[in-house]
């Protein structure tokens, strides 16, 4: 039998439908785009928001002490080095104290001298009230004259003045050794605190002048405990106070945080321990705007 022409139709359009499966398996296989990877995704779970206040600040010794002489000479001796651990009360410096001993020894002698005095007129003291006594029992019985009475009682009040006049002038004297007795003291310079030799600024055999002010020899810090003097704007002092938790990071370790309390915040900023007083107050409020404004936390 011959194929109709619609058989033929038939058989054309199945030869292409089989084509055209032919063709979309090829161009899935080896032409259409590979499927998006799903999104990354992460368990649901409760936490924390950190409302976060920056500052930028330096790291320093809470208690720094600049240890300096009360005494003006050469520095003789310096007993510690930069580093060294030191314990209160422990030799720092010595100054040359030749100029003290030499006054303290003055004011000793002076001392001795105004106590000889005081019992040499104690005993003339003595002497006259047995005579000032004599006298007035002799007048009584009408054996000696008025004024020989008169005279020895005058001569007692006047060694009597005399003898309370030595009595400051003794205490002068004592209080002139104890004063020599601290300068003296004065050239040993001991440590007010335990800590640690930070820095040395004076040298041995370097002449020191506290004539006007104390001129210092080391500076010593108790390291233990470390403080954090850090810089908030004006904008973000209201959002802090005094006792919230804290964290900082140094330069040398970015990634490693260090957790601390917020101790105190200065009522006022620095910049007003350099401000003049006798400026105005235009020309306060115009440099207030000018410039930003941290207060010290």
């Amino acid at each position: 039998m011959k194929p109709t022409k619609r058989n033929r139709t038939w058989r054309y359009l199945l030869g292409a439908a089989l084509l055209a499966l032919l063709a979309l398996a090829i161009w899935r296989m080896w032409f259409m785009p590979a499927p998006p990877e799903p999104p990354p995704t992460a368990t649901a779970r409760v936490g924390n928001i950190q409302n976060t206040v920056l500052a930028a600040g330096t790291l320093e010794a809470r208690n720094l002490v600049s240890v300096g002489a009360q005494a003006s000479g050469q520095l003789k001796h310096l007993a510690v080095q930069t580093g060294d651990r030191v314990q209160a009360g422990d030799l720092i410096a010595e100054i040359d104290s030749m100029t003290q001993q030499n006054a303290l020894r003055t004011a000793e002698a002076a001392l001795r001298s105004v106590k000889a005095r005081q019992a040499a007129q104690q005993a003339n003291l003595k002497r006259a009230q047995r005579e000032f006594e004599r006298q007035r029992q002799m007048l009584a019985r009408q054996a000696s004259s008025q004024q020989a009475f008169e005279e020895a009682e005058a001569a007692l009040a006047t060694i009597e003045a005399e003898v309370a006049a030595l009595e400051a002038e003794l205490a002068q004297a004592e209080i002139a050794v104890d004063t020599a007795r601290v300068n003296l003291g004065y050239t040993r310079i001991t440590a007010p605190m335990s800590g640690t030799i930070v820095a040395e600024v004076a040298k041995e055999g370097q002449t020191l002048n506290a004539a006007q002010q104390a001129p210092t020899i080391v500076r010593m810090a108790q390291l233990d405990e470390l403080t954090v003097k850090a810089e908030i704007s004006e904008a973000d002092v209201i959002r802090v106070q005094p006792g919230m938790p804290v964290y900082f990071s140094i330069l040398g370790e970015p990634g490693r945080r260090f957790h601390a309390t917020l101790r105190a915040i200065e009522p006022a900023p620095e910049s007003i321990a350099t401000e003049s007083t006798s400026a105005g107050a235009a020309s306060s409020s115009s440099s207030s705007t000018s410039s930003a404004v941290y207060y010290n936390g």
